[in-house]
């Protein structure tokens, strides 16, 4: 558990906590120094490419002389599958071992390696077994084969060569999943897992991600202030507001939106605000689908102002 103590303001401090490589999906919470339950928001939570997940959470607390804070992360279904099952293809025989892969898509960031999950079900040692994996859209269609032990690298499409294996150790336990490093935008897709001499498959959709922290600026005028928020780099295509020190939306215009020759996209937007003594505002912008969110936080004071940039995830 990583604790930070990063923001000082005049009535408390905010205390910053996050954990990282969690299985199952983890509880977090705060608690005073008597173990009381702090009132704080709900925990940001994501899930990395490798299955594992991080907690992140934020309590502001007063300034006192003496005061102990507690960040608990906990896990009490420890025995929870790592996913769910998604329901077996073909009317196989009772006993027959069946292929099994996610029911959910399966998100991975550009640059990232991820494993796409497939396994024998009951378990069956694969070792001798030839093992293909595909996509049906390219041609030729093979992303990886494993054949009497050995990759044939001469049925691989192009761009997957020298970044696809399956978990070797894994084999004789039925597992067949399949690991793509270095994640690229083209790799997104349908996939599918099968067996020749079981006739068994299975299908993983892949959901290929990319995203940035904003950027914001700022123009001043006799009457207002003009902010400028910029973030370049997602995908899929991503959705932008702002939110005033309270949390509230502001009313702004449409973001204009542009996705480059890489196929990444680029999000912008601008809102006018009122000067005043104190204001904070916030840049968002978030992908439901992937499962991100960024933002850029700005405190204006005055004709001072000064920017605290943020990385946060969430879960839908």
């Amino acid at each position: 558990v990583t604790l930070d103590c990063n923001k000082k303001l005049s009535s408390g401090v905010v205390l910053e906590c996050e954990s990282k490589g969690w299985y199952p999906e983890p509880e977090l919470f705060w608690l005073d120094a008597e173990g009381k339950l702090l009132s704080a928001g709900a925990p940001e939570t994501v899930r990395g490419p490798d299955g594992l997940y991080t907690v992140s959470s934020r309590v502001t607390v007063e300034k006192s002389h003496s005061n102990s804070f507690t960040c608990r992360v906990q896990q009490s279904k420890i025995h929870s599958r790592k996913w769910k099952p998604r329901a077996p293809t073909g009317d196989g025989a009772s006993g027959e071992s069946q292929l099994i892969g996610p029911t959910q898509p399966i998100v991975a960031m550009i640059g990232h390696d991820v494993i796409l999950p497939c396994h024998l079900d009951p378990a069956e040692d694969a070792t001798a077994m030839t093992v293909e994996w595909a996509r049906p859209d390219l041609e030729p269609r093979f992303v990886h084969v494993l054949r009497d032990g050995l990759e044939l690298d001469e049925k691989k499409y192009h761009l997957y060569m020298g970044r696809t294996s399956l978990l070797n150790n894994q084999l004789k336990h039925g597992d067949v999943s399949l690991k793509l490093a270095t994640v690229k935008l083209s790799d997104e897709g349908k996939y599918k897992c099968f067996i020749p001499t079981l006739s068994k498959e299975t299908f993983i959709d892949l959901v290929v991600g990319a995203a940035s922290s904003p950027v914001l600026t700022i123009n001043k005028d006799t009457s207002a202030v003009v902010l400028d928020c910029e973030s370049k780099g997602w995908h899929p295509k991503p959705e932008l507001f702002w939110l005033d020190a309270e949390g509230k939306l502001l009313s702004a215009g449409a973001p204009e939106t542009v996705r480059g020759p890489d196929g990444l996209y680029t999000v912008s937007n601008s809102v006018a605000v009122e000067k005043s003594h104190s204001n904070s505002y916030t840049c968002r912008v978030q992908q439901h689908k992937i499962q991100q969110t960024r933002e850029t936080q700005i405190h204006l004071e005055g004709e001072q102002y000064s920017k605290h940039m943020t990385l946060a995830f969430e879960l839908l």
